[in-house]
């Protein structure tokens, strides 16, 4: 730890970039899988209620 070598920033952002993607996995999955469960157990009706109820939230959250 002299300071002599050039670090290795591509090995760096590798780790990091490898963590966030396997980060990401989980949330990506409840957006994609949670229409699906509720239209298939609870009907279209429930499924419009619910991403009708999504879309007023974030409508009112980018309001103000």
């Amino acid at each position: 730890m002299e300071g002599r070598v050039k670090p290795d920033y591509a090995n760096c952002v590798k780790i990091s970039t490898d963590a966030s993607l396997r980060e990401m996995i989980p949330p990506g999955a409840l957006v994609m899988l949670t229409p699906l469960i509720v239209g298939t157990l609870f009907g279209v009706e429930t499924l419009a209620g619910v991403l009708g109820c999504h879309l007023s939230f974030k409508h009112r959250r980018s309001m103000g």
